[in-house]
């Protein structure tokens, strides 16, 4: 629950932020070998971050490609109606 609060200074939406955390752990899952028990806590919090910047990255260029979207809907709509 601690990183789930930790996610919840990056992302508003709850739901993603619990697969944001388990997305974390299956990254300390996938690298079990090489991280140690002493710098477990440390590899989920930095995981968490970077998997907290990685999706509001991905939001910021979701929301460019939606007003695209509308700007080129808008724009031919406009040209289908005419002056």
């Amino acid at each position: 629950s601690a990183l789930y609060f930790f996610a919840r200074q990056y992302v508003d939406d709850e739901e993603e932020c619990r697969d944001i955390v388990t997305a974390a752990y299956e990254r300390l899952w996938s690298n079990f070998k090489s991280v140690s028990a002493e710098s477990a806590k440390s590899f989920l919090y930095v995981a968490t971050r970077n998997l907290c910047i990685d999706y509001a990255r991905h939001r910021s260029r979701q929301r460019a490609y939606v007003r695209y979207c509308e700007t080129m809907t808008r724009d031919v709509a406009d040209q289908m109606v005419g002056p």
